[in-house]
């Protein structure tokens, strides 16, 4: 990421976590267009520097917490997030911790009930 916000990535690429619309790998720094004044970066999610929350990359097993249902392959704006007045969010394997500004943590991961896959938020 630069200092005016623009951001750049490289590599594996896997899980179209690069947000290049695609899954091939990197071998050299690409401008990620889609991303701009760009503040924080947290593995597959970018706060800008007035808030919004993108996020991308696969959206299966609650990862994003977006409540996508397919994968994300380029980077897209999130508002509920937004709203929430993001500091910090933790990407793992299978959920995400999010940390808000009043020090709220929320969780996000999915859940397979009968009627299909569903998101759930946790407010700790």
């Amino acid at each position: 990421m630069t200092e005016k916000g623009t951001v750049f990535g490289f590599g594996y690429n896997a899980g179209y976590t690069l947000g290049l619309g695609d899954t091939a790998r990197r071998s050299s720094p690409v401008c990620i267009k889609a991303l701009t004044d760009v503040s924080k970066i947290y593995g597959t999610f970018a706060i800008t520097n007035n808030g919004t929350v993108y996020a991308w990359s696969w959206a299966i097993d609650g990862k994003l917490g977006t409540g996508a249902q397919t994968h994300l392959v380029y980077p897209e704006k999130h508002d509920f997030f937004s709203s929430l007045h993001i500091k910090k969010i933790v990407p793992l394997s299978n959920c995400t911790f999010t940390l808000t500004s009043t020090l709220n943590v929320l969780i996000q991961f999915a859940l397979t009930l009968s009627s299909g896959r569903k998101s759930l938020f946790l407010r700790l």
